[in-house]
């Protein structure tokens, strides 16, 4: 179901960063990153289960020491969430790397509801068709779409409008 992360092949030090209830989803890089002899450090506040010894684990506090060490940042968010990365990651530090977007799906990952958008640099995006994984600039500098929208409230189907992203079929802006 739509994108992944992709590692790029000359990361030599990788930061996985959990900001929700489970890290489980970025552990699927381990293989890959120590096949390509990269340097791994876990930040994260959820459990996390039992990793090989050239990982090391912080907590999310430890963050602001990671951001200068890493050279690629594979990061999992919850939508909600979204709006903070800024602050965790800094306004204007240049940053290599992608986020992972976890949120509900109503339409089973369809591209019908439109309850998965999440705000793009340039329009919204839907989590279900153009993620979940997004390279970091497209969502990790603006707030989202906020809670108690249109969009989250699932206030009719929506469809893509030529010029804006989305558009309820009702006619009344969706965002």
């Amino acid at each position: 179901l739509g994108r992944g992360f992709q590692l790029p092949a000359h990361s030599l030090r990788l930061g996985l960063v959990a900001l929700g209830e489970t890290c489980e989803r970025l552990l699927a890089l381990l293989p890959q990153a120590l096949e390509l002899g990269s340097s791994i450090a876990v930040c994260a506040d959820c459990p996390i289960p039992r990793l090989p010894p050239e990982v090391e684990i912080y907590p999310l506090e430890s963050l602001s020491e990671i951001l200068p060490w890493a050279d690629f940042l594979a990061i999992d968010s919850p939508r909600h969430l979204l709006g903070t990365l800024s602050g965790w990651l800094g306004k204007d530090r240049a940053l290599s790397g992608q986020v992972l977007v976890h949120t509900l799906m109503p339409c089973t990952g369809q591209a019908g509801c439109g309850a998965c958008a999440v705000q793009g640099r340039r329009r919204p995006r839907l989590v279900c068709e153009d993620g979940p994984v997004f390279p970091d600039e497209r969502v990790c500098r603006n707030p989202g779409v906020q809670e108690g929208s249109a969009l989250l409230r699932g206030a009719g189907c929506r469809s893509r409008g030529p010029e804006s992203g989305f558009q309820r079929h009702d006619g009344a802006p969706a965002l």
